[in-house]
């Protein structure tokens, strides 16, 4: 008999060894390596939204929440805005693969950590806990507003043009804080106070008004998939129109609100400051960074009510 050659006998070692590998249970490290993994690519799906909606939504959120509320219903609150950002992030982010391949090509769809179908069905599935957690916070109503405003910018087509997409942006800002409020609320402490109720009907304006600030960057995006946003429409109209309503809107809040001087001073100022830099740069790189400082802003204007009644 002949012995075997060494690269037969090295070949069934490689294949005992595979076999015996496979039949061992799936070790802490690699489950624990796995689950980090589908923990970051979730977490892709929102980084772009989480200075832009996260944090304001939660500052928002938090302050305006009646007092009653301990500081412990801010990691509920935090879960609830995170869960509902998510299902949004997914259904925009299944029928935006073309303009994601173009400004965004880390997110999970076009760098291939998840395929476009299975990103799918994981936002459909989203619907159930989403509805549970706002059902059991006392904020049902919020949550459908925000599947019904998802359900309309994106699967309907409703961000093509200008006009619906910030009417869906608004209502969609607007049912994003109000759950973000009363998450956790129970009885006549879910009813809004009149203060409230102004701060919040203001902040949606603001929002219908402005929204168009991160489409200066998203321009080739946009121009490529067809999407009709102001800054395609209006290249420059639309970066003088935004000194001005940013400005406008700064000096309107700081009157109706009754704020001091150095609060007061920091609005306009920063408003000045965003709209100016709109105006003077026009690449995407400024843009970003205008934009960045606009959400410095929101989140100023969102806070400026409780900030004059403390």
């Amino acid at each position: 008999m002949f012995a075997p050659r060494p690269s037969s006998l090295l070949a069934q070692c490689n294949d005992s060894l595979r076999r015996i590998h496979r039949s061992l249970p799936i070790s802490p490290v690699s489950l624990r390596d796995k689950l980090l993994g589908h923990v970051y690519t979730l977490y892709l799906f929102t980084r772009s939204d989480i200075k832009t909606l996260l944090v304001p939504t939660l500052l928002y959120g938090t302050a305006a929440a009646p007092g009653h509320l301990p500081l412990s219903q801010l990691g509920l609150r935090l879960l609830w805005i995170w869960l509902h950002l998510l299902q949004f992030c997914m259904a925009n982010q299944c029928v935006g693969q073309e303009e994601d391949a173009a400004n965004k090509p880390w997110r999970p769809i076009p760098s291939r950590r998840m395929t476009a179908s299975a990103a799918w069905q994981l936002r459909c599935a989203m619907l159930v806990p989403c509805l549970l957690l706002s059902a059991k916070c006392n904020v049902p109503l919020a949550s459908t507003a925000l599947i019904i405003a998802t359900l309309a910018y994106n699967e309907l087509g409703l961000d093509v043009h200008w006009v619906p997409r910030h009417v869906c942006n608004a209502l969609g800002y607007a049912a994003f804080n109000a759950g973000a409020t009363y998450v956790g609320c129970t009885g006549n402490l879910c009813i809004p106070e009149s203060s409230i109720s102004a701060a919040q009907l203001i902040n949606a304006l603001v929002v219908l008004t402005t929204i168009h600030t991160p489409d200066f960057e998203d321009m080739d995006g946009d121009r490529l998939v067809g999407r009709k946003t102001l800054p395609v429409l209006f290249p420059r109209a639309s970066r003088i129109a935004t000194l001005g309503i940013l400005v406008a809107w700064s000096i309107f809040i700081v009157a109706f609100w009754g704020t001091g001087v150095v609060l007061s001073a920091t609005l306009i100022g920063l408003a000045a400051l965003v709209g100016a830099r709109f105006v003077a740069y026009n690449n995407s790189e400024t843009d970003r960074v205008s934009f960045r400082l606009y959400t410095l802003w929101l989140c100023t204007v969102q806070i400026v009510p409780f900030l004059v009644k403390s």
